[in-house]
């Protein structure tokens, strides 16, 4: 009963605290208690069960210590590697609430069952937590100052439980202007154990966040400002900063299951969940005027040939004078009061409302003592609604919708409408305009495997079948794309994926495990990149077609009570990715939309972690990977003129063997940790990352662009050359102390991530698409425009404070 009432006047406590953003996923694995992980000392044969199991060491170890870069672990994005309750697809940022509910989670790194990335499922059918409850308070800084978070576990009568938690974060960051956060997240978790044997589970999570994003600028930008977190996207108004990106979100939560066993050899797992909600991006917008960005390349010293000038612009820049350097908002509002009423500028808030649903019933049979058969059926439905909303007008009374784009425009000067059904609508707070569409995407598949299973051997194959159909509906009729060209239902593209797979694994010991495992997909891209234009045009791209995933990942695992180690090899390729953009293609003086389809990467390497425990009071974690990761062929460009799907040009792009941006090829990290059963530990760690690379851009290295406007070697070389960049290293380190109080406990942790404090850490980066164009006498050079890069933070500390009863 004390718990209880415990956690009611906790939550209601921390919701008023602070408004707050989804708190960053490792808070609660990377500064938790040191001393909570004691290591178990028995060695007995339920080792072989457990050891069949998958634990990927190598993951929880990177996914804290190489925060500090660009860390798309084997050349994947982190978008490719889902998170699932009982089967149902839920996005990654619930990870921290579903942990703190106490689901089990199971870390799959290789890619079995489809999931190109592996995947994170999480299991109600595993127990719930024993009665008990957390508070904590925690301070960092970094992208925001501080918090509150509340977790709590009680069993009740009649075979009940519940699960909540709840954590708000708020405040200014202390490093990087313009970045803020305001969040608060909620889950609860209610689990029921019948009778009869059957278990029913329902959680609930949200939430709900605003936050001020820092954008990445050019080198140039970061060098004339004397400052590597200098951010282009805020401004003073009213003395008062102001960010024009922020990111918002609330997407509420739901998954139900209910576990039932059918007969003496067969089970049901029954579940059904979704989302609903909207995320938010906002920028400025300005129409018939100058882009408000200050670090636009126009308006750098680099953009000018007359010396004089250029010597000015640096001379201001130089001066870190903010009415140059950053966004004017009252220039803004002053050009606005000019304009008789009409926005120049506006913030703009791109929007998506979320509603996606899911069913799945999954079966279990034992055929045997010794092999198992699982079968079922899933089905999920997605339908996205995306528009924009006028933010706020900055003065002005209005927003005329129109696209502003073509006003000058000879041939379609006289077809602006972004809405023909409502010509000339004037936009106030709070209006569409611009664009708005849904797209709908339904799935079904049938899924199947059988499992062999000793104390020592570990056989499964796997199949699924499905069928995945999208369509884009549009709810306003853009004037250059009249009637079912914009407006309506598109016709529907219907695509056959499935999946092949298989895995072994032996045991050698309680100490022993390797394993084998091999995947082949067809997997449907997308959805965005299935329309030339989803925003304003019913035109899907020509011949749609499924991608190619091929996987195989060899793995040795040794646990003991001194150490657990897991070394593993990998090969992954992917053939006939398509993807599309929206971008101005300066040859031509036109706004594109462009088609890459063809895409062919591989990804291979070795990964080596371990966790060794060199006694009762030391220990210490290692992490190697080396790989290497590169794209594998010239795929194909093909420029579309957005105003009316003109063919501009098709080519081939220079992109074989660029690398993939964003996964170091050569990483390592080595930890070494004190813990004194007294209350005290420590623990000191050093990080390092190598041969790594900027995104590169398909469209500049295209033949087009690469060989025709480049008009020496030099600058041919320029279009197709990949930076690296430079190898990292950070140190770290943390100390806690905790103090026993009967049965509670109350902790501190202090945490310094880059101890150094060094500042000059590229984070990552990507090629601009854009071309410099500057005359030399008569002719015409075109060269690339500068990388965009972010830089890691210096030293930032982590302060957080625990009571655990």
């Amino acid at each position: 009963m004390r718990r209880g009432l415990f956690l009611v006047i906790m939550l209601c406590i921390s919701w008023a605290a602070m408004a707050q953003h989804r708190g960053e996923e490792y808070d609660n694995r990377q500064y938790s208690d040191i001393a909570e992980q004691e290591p178990i000392l028995s060695d007995t044969l339920l080792f072989y069960r457990i050891l069949h199991r998958p634990t990927d060491l190598y993951g929880e170890i990177t996914a804290f210590n190489f925060s500090f870069i660009e860390f798309a672990r084997r050349g994947i994005p982190h978008y490719a590697h889902p998170t699932l309750i009982d089967n149902i697809t839920v996005r990654s940022a619930n990870n921290t609430i579903l942990r703190n509910l106490g689901l089990t989670d199971i870390v799959q790194p290789t890619a079995e069952h489809g999931y190109t990335a592996g995947s994170t499922h999480y299991l109600t059918t595993e127990g719930v937590p024993l009665s008990s409850a957390r508070t904590s308070l925690f301070f960092t800084g970094k992208g925001y100052l501080g918090g509150i978070r509340a977790t709590a576990h009680h069993l009740l009568r009649r075979g009940w439980s519940i699960s909540a938690h709840i954590a708000a974060r708020g405040g200014n960051s202390l490093y990087a202007d313009g970045e803020s956060l305001n969040s608060i997240e909620a889950g609860i978790r209610l689990s029921h154990d019948l009778r009869s044997g059957d278990k029913l589970s329902i959680i609930l999570a949200t939430t709900l966040a605003r936050r001020g994003i820092r954008s990445g600028t050019t080198r140039e930008a970061f060098t004339l400002i004397g400052d590597n977190l200098y951010n282009p996207t805020w401004g003073y108004q009213a003395g008062e900063r102001r960010n024009a990106r922020e990111r918002g979100e609330c997407v509420p939560m739901m998954v139900a299951s209910y576990h039932r066993q059918l007969s003496e050899r067969t089970e049901l797992l029954a579940s059904i969940g979704g989302e609903w909600g909207k995320t938010t991006n906002t920028s400025l917008g300005w129409y018939g005027a100058a882009t408000p960005r200050p670090d636009n390349y126009r308006l750098l010293p680099s953009y000018y040939t007359d010396l004089t000038v250029a010597h000015t612009v640096e001379e201001v820049w130089r001066r870190a004078d903010s009415r140059y350097t950053q966004i004017d908002w009252a220039e803004l509002y002053t050009i606005n009061a000019m304009a008789g009423g009409e926005a120049r500028y506006a913030l703009e808030r791109r929007t998506s409302r979320i509603a996606r649903g899911e069913i799945s019933a999954s079966f279990r049979t034992a055929i045997a003592n010794d092999i198992s058969l699982r079968y079922g059926v899933r089905a999920a439905i997605n339908a996205t609604r995306n528009y924009k909303v006028v933010g706020d007008l900055l003065g002005a009374d209005h927003l005329t919708d129109i696209d502003y784009y073509l006003v000058d425009d000879d041939t379609y000067s006289l077809n602006l409408q972004n809405d023909l059904r409502h010509p000339n609508r004037r936009a106030t707070k709070g209006d569409r305009f611009g664009y708005d569409y849904t797209l709908v995407e339904r799935e079904l598949s049938l899924y199947a495997s059988a499992t062999y299973q000793t104390e020592r051997w570990s056989i499964e194959a796997y199949a699924s079948l499905g069928s995945h159909a999208t369509h884009r509906n549009g709810h306003f009729e853009k004037e250059i794309y009249p009637a079912e060209h914009s407006y309506g239902k598109s016709r529907t593209i219907r695509l056959s994926p499935y999946t092949l797979s298989t895995s072994a694994g032996y045991t050698f010991s309680p100490q022993h495990h390797i394993s084998l495992a091999a995947s082949l997909s067809r997997q449907a891209p997308y959805a965005s990149s299935l329309w030339l234009n989803p925003q304003y045009n019913n035109r899907t791209i020509d011949n749609p077609s499924l991608e190619q995933h091929f996987t195989i990942d060899a793995s040795y695992k040794y646990r003991s009570a001194k150490a657990d180690i897991t070394a593993s090899a990998f090969l992954h390729s992917t053939t006939s990715a398509t993807n599309t953009l929206r971008a101005y293609d300066d040859l031509s003086a036109t706004f594109c939309d462009i088609v890459t389809s063809d895409t062919a990467t591989l990804s291979y390497g070795v990964e080596f972690a371990s966790e060794i425990r060199l006694s009762s009071h030391w220990r210490t974690t290692l992490s190697l990977g080396a790989g290497n990761y590169i794209y594998t062929n010239n795929p194909t460009i093909t420029l579309y003129a957005d105003t009316d799907n003109t063919l501009i040009s098709q080519s081939r792009s220079e992109m074989q063997s660029c690398h993939i941006g964003g996964v170091p090829h050569i990483s390592g990290s080595a930890e070494i940790t004190y813990l004194d059963y007294s209350g005290w530990a420590c623990s000191l760690g050093v990080n390092v990352a190598a041969l790594r690379y900027v995104e590169p851009a398909f469209t500049r290295r295209s033949e087009r662009v690469a060989r025709q406007s480049a008009t020496s070697e030099e600058i041919f070389r320029e279009f197709i050359s990949q930076e690296q960049l430079g190898d990292a290293a950070t140190l770290d380190a943390s100390l806690s102390r905790w103090f026993n109080i009967g049965q509670s406990r109350l902790s501190l942790t202090l945490s310094v991530k880059n101890l150094l404090g060094k500042r000059d850490i590229v984070y990552g980066g990507y090629e601009s698409a854009r071309i410099r164009h500057y005359r030399s006498g008569a002719q015409h050079i075109y060269r690339p425009q500068d990388n965009i890069v972010t830089y890691a933070y210096p030293r930032t500390i982590y302060f957080t404070t625990s009571w655990r009863f």
